[in-house]
């Protein structure tokens, strides 16, 4: 049977390419909209690792900050750290030595503070502590 020269076969035929075509533009469209979403999403996890490690950063522990008391070379200065004591450190490689003088503001924490003179006392060298010794 045919209607104005199209057969009936013919429009179900030409339905289904249209309908193939609205489909194919839908998915089309939800893969735009995937690869958008993917996207946001791995930026959005970017910068909650981007926050995380802030936050860890924030919960260490923090600094302490010395006082230079007198260079002692080229690369160690002593600093007084209070309530700590004093300490022999080595300056950074960054610092200029003519920089750090008595009395300077420092980070010994910075440069990996070590104590580089151990004193080597024991208490039979240390007076007056007989009674103290002996009673324990």
């Amino acid at each position: 049977m045919e209607v104005d020269g199209v057969s009936k076969g013919d429009g179900l035929k030409q339905y289904y390419i249209t309908k193939i075509e609205e489909l194919q533009l839908v998915v089309s469209d939800k893969t735009q909209n995937l690869r958008r979403l993917q996207a946001q999403r791995n930026e959005l996890n970017a910068k909650v690792r981007m926050l995380r490690e802030e936050l860890q950063l924030l919960q260490e522990q923090g600094s302490y900050v010395g006082e230079v008391v007198k260079p002692m070379d080229k690369k160690k200065v002593l600093v007084k750290v209070h309530p700590e004591g004093k300490f022999v450190v080595d300056i950074d490689k960054n610092i200029d030595i003519a920089n750090v003088t008595p009395n300077s503001r420092v980070d010994p924490l910075v440069s990996l503070m070590m104590v580089e003179k151990v004193p080597d006392s024991t208490y039979e060298m240390v007076g007056g502590l007989d009674k103290q010794i002996q009673g324990d």
